[in-house]
């Protein structure tokens, strides 16, 4: 799977957390910044499970409009 954070207004962050009985679990993967610009990036094989994903910025005073895609990658 391949998750992509893409803004112009702002630097982005990405974490995504395991959800275990309903509640945030572990931290799994974080990106704050793809290519050293403003996106972000993550790309992972995940096993079953629920996942939570955030959408952040970089500095917390930043914020702004941001696209995201996401793109299952099938083996």
């Amino acid at each position: 799977m391949i998750i992509s954070l893409y803004s112009s207004t702002f630097d982005t962050s990405l974490l995504l957390v395991d959800v275990v009985n309903n509640e945030l679990g572990n931290l799994v993967l974080q990106n704050d910044s793809n290519d050293s610009g403003t996106n972000s990036r993550l790309e992972t094989t995940l096993s079953p499970g629920t996942y939570w994903l955030g959408v952040t910025s970089f500095n917390p005073s930043e914020s702004g409009s941001y696209d995201i895609a996401v793109t299952l990658v099938l083996p």
